[in-house]
């Protein structure tokens, strides 16, 4: 039996109230209400069966589980979005270092994954470089 990959939309709202602790600024951010952010990781959560944030009175926080499903040991399709966001976005000073963050860019870049399409990526520079180089 395959098993469905979630909705890179549904990924993105995780993501972006994971990020800011608020659907109302993920909503902000992805140009979407607070109402759809708030049904796409709801229905996320249900889909997988993890409780992703506890709701209480006008208050959000991420669960433990939250926190693993977007840094933890897996290897998914929301660290390739969070993590090209994240590497650039903190190389380039668009997005604000915060000591959670930078945690959470050294686990994607511990894991072999990474390290593997590192590799890949520095051998082709190190290639084309050769190519334009004078003899």
């Amino acid at each position: 039996m395959s098993r469905r990959l979630p909705q890179l939309s549904a990924l993105r709202a995780f993501e972006a109230a994971a990020r800011h602790v608020s659907f109302t600024r993920a909503a902000e951010e992805l140009s979407v209400t607070q109402g759809a952010v708030s049904h796409q990781v709801k229905a996320l959560e249900l889909e997988l069966g993890i409780k992703f944030f506890n709701r209480e009175q006008q208050r959000l926080s991420i669960t433990e589980a939250g926190r693993e499903y977007l840094a933890g040991d897996r290897f998914s399709a929301a660290d390739l979005y969070v993590g090209a966001q994240l590497g650039w976005g903190m190389q380039f000073g668009t997005i604000p270092a915060r000591d959670s963050l930078n945690a959470y860019a050294e686990r994607v870049r511990a894991r072999d994954a990474y390290q593997a399409g590192k590799a890949i990526d520095n051998a082709l520079i190190a290639e084309m470089q050769a190519e334009q180089s004078p003899a």
